[in-house]
């Protein structure tokens, strides 16, 4: 589902997904804080370790249709986020670093983001 590649960043732009920060400017996390997913169907939102790695950061409940892409940016601090309540991932865990990230799909009828599909880059 890859449009084109931006010649710039080497990042992948996919239809309809509009963005939440950017490459250069990614919200950097904490452990155990809230990812900011914003408001629409589709959001590609940029993240990252707030200074270390960011273990198990919060993703706020998600509405019918809407989809998500979390793309980590830091080739030092990145993320790690496991199962929750309201959060299913193949295997139960994803780790990311530089480049990684992982599309996530509200079911309403789970009450959960579920993993649709990812990209790993392991350092």
């Amino acid at each position: 589902m890859v449009d084109v590649i931006e010649v710039s960043t080497g990042i992948p732009v996919f239809t309809g997904f509009s963005d939440v920060g950017s490459y250069s400017s990614p919200a950097a996390l904490s452990n155990g804080g809230t990812i900011a997913i914003g408001s629409g169907k589709m959001k590609r939102v940029f993240i990252k370790g707030n200074g270390t790695q960011a273990v198990d950061p919060v993703l706020p409940d998600g509405a019918a249709g809407k989809s998500i892409m979390l793309f980590c940016t830091d080739t030092a601090h990145g993320v790690i986020m496991h199962d929750t309540a309201n959060l299913k991932l193949y295997g139960g865990e994803w780790e990311a670093i530089d480049c990684s990230l992982v599309i996530l799909d509200w079911v309403t009828g789970l009450n959960k983001w579920v993993e649709r599909s990812r990209n790993n880059v392991l350092a």
